[in-house]
């Protein structure tokens, strides 16, 4: 009898502590329901990123760079100079053609600057494509500038310009990129090549299959923009193989995402060479299914944690290191118009990424610059 009045008084000691804490989680949900409220209205009523005209208007922009301090580059093919951005939007000359020479290994000036590149010491790279002078041709050069705008020639790279073959002669160069390593990449209208230190160029290789995007009928807008990762590499964006990472042993790796509304693969074809079984047939429905729609990147750039930040038309996509794809900012419905051609829409063909979470855009003729409030900061 003791025996089982001991059992039930365990029992029911049991279930008063249970009764105890379900009554404590009940009280406590309405509390912490409510502090979920005010900690995301707390998220909306911070600032939101702002967005502002640094330059419009005053020339095309060729190439864009931020170096590690902030400084803000523009290159100009227009009158051959490299120049620094204040925050205010003047310029101030950088690096300038000053002597020319016949023969294209003694230059080591700029003769028709386009595209621009920052290392983690502060050096500029500079893509100068002077490949004709008085009907010959006249190989582009990479440069490489210290911050006091010292010029540097780079051997191997002036070698890898050179002719390789009959069938990879000449590259117009559109995009380079130096990773941490110091390692060159160079993206031209059809490939990515990685230079060698002996002054060879690598063909890399291209994930997926190509496909076009068409600017407008019977147009072709082929779009190539690349960017150094942290760990060494580079993202490439091209319009014809979707977005993907070259790694520093020469993989290429197509960027996985998921959480976005638009794909960054290239899609495969529809093939229906196997369904031979009518119209009503899995086979058949995978054909007719709909496809994924395609992101319309124009520009990329990755931050010092390892993502990746995209253009996207009138938006910027953040694409996570887990591959989850948000809209970091979207531009408002003047703010992509170059105030000195408003019929006039362009693409968002420049990038760059600066310390403090300052993302510089740049279309055409006119350069924004996007600074982070506090719901929309970078970390």
């Amino acid at each position: 009898m003791t025996a089982e009045l001991s059992e039930r008084r365990s029992i029911f000691l049991s279930l008063a502590l249970v009764a105890a804490a379900i009554a404590t989680a009940a009280c406590q949900m309405p509390r912490q329901a409510a502090m979920a409220a005010e900690a995301e209205q707390r998220r909306r009523a911070m600032p939101a990123a702002r967005q502002e005209v640094i330059e419009d208007g005053k020339d095309i922009i060729d190439g864009m760079t931020v170096d590690a301090r902030g400084t803000l580059y523009v290159s100009s093919r227009r009158d051959d100079r490299v120049y620094i951005m204040s925050a205010g939007g003047r310029r101030s000359e950088f690096i300038r053609e000053v002597v020319r020479s016949d023969d294209p290994l003694k230059r080591i000036n700029l003769i028709i600057p386009h595209a621009l590149s920052a290392d983690g010491q502060g050096n500029i790279y500079v893509a100068d494509n002077s490949n004709d002078d008085h009907g010959c041709i006249r190989y582009p050069r990479i440069k490489k500038f210290t911050p006091d705008g010292t010029v540097t020639r780079l051997a191997h790279a002036d070698a890898a310009m050179e002719y390789q073959s009959i069938t990879d002669q000449y590259i117009n160069i559109a995009a380079i990129a130096s990773d941490r390593a110091g390692q060159l990449y160079v993206q031209g209208d059809d490939d990515t090549y990685k230079i060698s230190g002996t002054g060879k160029r690598i063909r890399l290789p291209v994930p997926g299959s190509a496909r076009m995007h068409v600017h407008a009928p019977g147009t072709l807008r082929l779009i190539r923009s690349m960017a150094a990762h942290p760990d060494g590499g580079v993202v490439v964006a091209h319009s014809q193989h979707g977005v993907y990472r070259i790694t520093p042993d020469e993989r290429a790796v197509p960027v996985a995402t998921h959480g976005g509304d638009c794909s960054l693969a290239a899609p495969e074809p529809p093939d229906d060479s196997t369904c031979a079984g009518g119209a009503n047939t899995a086979c058949r429905a995978k054909v007719n299914a709909t496809p994924a729609v395609s992101c319309d990147i124009s520009a990329v750039a990755v931050d010092a944690r390892g993502r990746i930040f995209l253009t996207d038309n009138t938006r910027i996509l953040q694409v996570d290191t887990d591959g989850k794809m948000s809209t970091y900012f979207r531009f408002d419905n003047t703010g992509l118009l170059p105030r000195q051609n408003r019929p006039v829409q362009y693409d968002l063909t420049e990038m760059a990424l600066g310390p403090r979470g300052e993302i510089y855009v740049a279309t055409d003729m006119t350069i924004y610059k996007i600074t982070p409030g506090e719901s929309s900061r970078r970390r």
